[in-house]
């Protein structure tokens, strides 16, 4: 009998990455280009620090004095923009110096929280095993859940957060050990060891260079902090967000104290918090920034969307903001009425509620969505949509005003519909006309067939005529007259 013997075919395998992290390295490799340009050697140390900061994990430092533990991590907090805390741990450090108390205000006769030096992103707890275990134990749970809880109510932390923590390996005498459970909350225990002879010689020659100088890095690495810090986008993954759309012509915001006051107004409404330097030169000086990197004379939209940072589900982690300004380029610096036809139909398979939030602009757009798709289905330039109640309230991307000889009319905000800058704009223009009168009320999809003219109104648009509407056509004679005014108006800003 011939023995045979099966060889195996041969399978060739590939594995890849189903996640794109290239950008994450980029900014990785980045953070340590820019550490490099003051840190001479300690590769490993940076290494564990930014892997660390990744797995929201903390780390114990052990190392002589004058190996650059506090400066690498000063440097790291400024690299990617957060901010940086040094808490110096002594024998008569108590838990409050740490965490924060609570201290009377003699105006309100209430007792208010004062934050501690724990409150920040990177903290530096130097030679930790300095103080007794009482101060130690207070890092319990904000290392472990990133809260901390005083008179019975949590503080949460900012995210990134992650505590260092130092101690001399050398001196022993008036110490006190960590404990095991103290221990557990560090992610690394990190050697820093003392530099080589080549690596002493490039300290001293760097330092010769750059006596009396400050260092040269880059404080940018926007592409870090954005992936760690907006890693869960609660606006993405709840709508947890507003945002405005605003028109610029030549460099200036239109309407800019009318969309600022919205945006303020929405943020109080779901309770996302506004902090000091969320003033209106501050959001303009970044919308400028970001507009002048397309040209120098910007004309266009820009859209600012404020989110609410951090994780959690449902229930947010936190209520501190964070932003983001996108542009785009328009040809046209005045409004103008299109010369080409504008279809619209009711849009009647799901309606918005009649209530406050509908009148904010949230990221909660979903039947303005399928309102979209369906148009583009039916050969449609728009749709109309209905409140709850069967009532027409907005167009998908715009209000809706209706003219009835000098009459002009618009769905009151009751009906659900957004509170539109264009929309208070035009109901501000029409009391200064006194051939016009303006009413705010209840609008039935019977009540378009008996208009002469339909308009949906926005700031990028200003007017847009509807010409059809089921079978009947409109006119645009009052449109016209209203984007002259318009034009006007923009034109003194």
């Amino acid at each position: 009998m011939e023995n045979t013997e099966h060889q195996q075919p041969e399978v060739k395998t590939s594995f890849s990455s189903r996640i794109d992290l290239s950008k994450l390295q980029e900014s990785v490799l980045k953070i340590k280009k820019e550490l490099k340009k003051v840190i001479i050697g300690q590769e490993d140390f940076i290494e564990f620090l930014i892997v660390s900061l990744l797995s929201n994990g903390h780390v114990l430092i052990e190392g002589v004095p004058g190996v650059a533990k506090t400066v690498t991590v000063k440097l790291l907090a400024k690299t990617i923009q957060t901010e940086f805390s040094r808490i110096q741990f002594t024998p008569d450090l108590m838990p409050s110096d740490v965490l924060g108390t609570s201290v009377l205000n003699m105006k309100t006769s209430e007792f208010e929280f004062k934050e501690g030096p724990i409150f920040s992103n990177l903290v530096l707890i130097d030679e930790i095993n300095r103080a007794p275990a009482k101060t130690q134990s207070a890092l319990f749970e904000v290392m472990e859940e990133q809260q901390i809880t005083i008179d019975g109510t949590e503080y949460k932390m900012k995210p990134p957060f992650m505590v260092l923590a130092t101690q001399n390996p050398i001196e022993q005498e008036g110490t006190y050990a960590l404990p095991e459970a103290q221990l557990d909350r560090f992610l690394f225990k990190i050697n820093v060891g003392y530099p080589s002879l080549e690596e002493e010689i490039h300290i001293i020659n760097s330092f010769g260079a750059r006596k009396g100088k400050t260092p040269e890095y880059s404080a940018l690495i926007p592409r870090f902090k954005q992936w760690y810090q907006r890693r869960v986008l609660r606006g993405f993954l709840y709508g947890d967000s507003v945002f405005e759309s605003i028109r610029i012509v030549n460099n200036k915001i239109i309407f800019w104290e009318d969309h600022y006051m919205r945006l303020m107004s929405s943020m109080r409404i779901i309770r996302i918090e506004i902090p000091q330097s969320y003033t209106p030169d501050f959001f303009k000086l970044q919308i400028t920034n970001t507009i002048s990197k397309v040209n120098s004379s910007f004309t266009g939209r820009v859209r600012l969307t404020i989110f609410r940072e951090g994780g959690g589900y449902y229930t947010p982690e936190l209520s501190s903001p964070s932003f983001i300004v996108n542009c785009s380029v328009i040809d046209s610096k005045e409004f103008f009425l299109k010369d080409s036809d504008f279809k619209v139909d009711l849009f009647k398979d799901y309606y918005i509620q009649n209530d406050l939030l509908s009148n904010l602009k949230t990221n909660n757009k979903l039947i303005n969505v399928l309102a979209g798709i369906y148009a583009n289905e039916n050969n449609l330039d728009n749709c109309i949509l209905l409140n709850n109640k069967k009532n027409v309230t907005e167009f998908l991307n715009g209000n809706l005003f209706i003219v009835r000889g000098n009459k002009i009319i618009t769905p009151n905000l009751d009906s659900g519909c957004l509170k539109g800058i264009m929309r208070k704009k035009i109901i501000e223009y029409v009391k200064l006309l006194p051939e016009f009168s303006i009413e705010e009320t209840v609008i039935s999809p019977f009540d378009l067939l008996s208009a002469n003219e339909i308009w949906l109104t926005n700031s990028i648009s200003g007017i847009i005529n509807v010409t059809n509407y089921r079978n009947k056509s409109f006119s645009n004679d009052i449109a016209k007259i209203f984007i002259d005014f318009l034009n006007k108006k923009v034109s003194n800003i």
